[in-house]
């Protein structure tokens, strides 16, 4: 995940570097937004995937179900679309306020130095939770499981989180 989207920064980065100069506005640096939007929602898609579906596959078969992958389909897309968007709208009100820097390439180059590394990691890491739940989640209801008993497994908990142990929920 983590490289993906490193990578895909990167893109951004080389696209809009060389439109970035003193006084530019946003209409003049951010012109491919819908191609990003495109772009990265297919990466987020192939990541989505196949992370969700390592985790409902082992879900299911410790259920010994069968899984029904298509299920997953819908959701699957229209969170990375959602995702995808949110990245880049981030991107861009960042790219925004950079542009009012004293030196907006500078400030443009550090932001995506930032974005290719801990905010990379930062939504690799959010996406694979989110991602692994939702599997795991499926292959259980596809499974026959009805209920989810909450479990405080940390040893220090937040607070609702040590509230909610035992609370069994459908």
């Amino acid at each position: 995940w983590a490289e993906v989207l490193s990578k895909f920064f990167g893109r951004q980065y080389a696209a809009i570097i060389g439109r970035v100069r003193e006084g530019a506005g946003i209409e003049t640096v951010w012109i491919d937004g819908e191609r990003w939007d495109r772009e990265l929602a297919a990466d987020v898609l192939r990541l989505n995937t196949a992370t969700a579906l390592v985790w409902a596959r082992y879900v299911a078969e410790q259920l010994n179900a069968e899984l029904d992958e298509d299920r997953m389909a819908e959701y699957l897309t229209v969170n990375a679309e959602r995702t995808a968007s949110g990245i880049n709208r981030t991107t861009m009100e960042q790219v925004t306020a950079a542009l009012m820097a004293e030196v907006p390439k500078d400030a443009v180059k550090n932001l995506f130095e930032i974005a290719k590394t801990s905010r990379a990691q930062e939504i690799a890491v959010s996406k694979v939770t989110s991602m692994s739940n939702f599997g795991s989640r499926e292959g259980a209801k596809q499974g026959g499981m009805r209920t989810k008993t909450w479990q405080a497994n940390s040893g220090n908990p937040r607070d609702e989180h040590a509230a909610m142990a035992g609370e069994t929920v459908g």
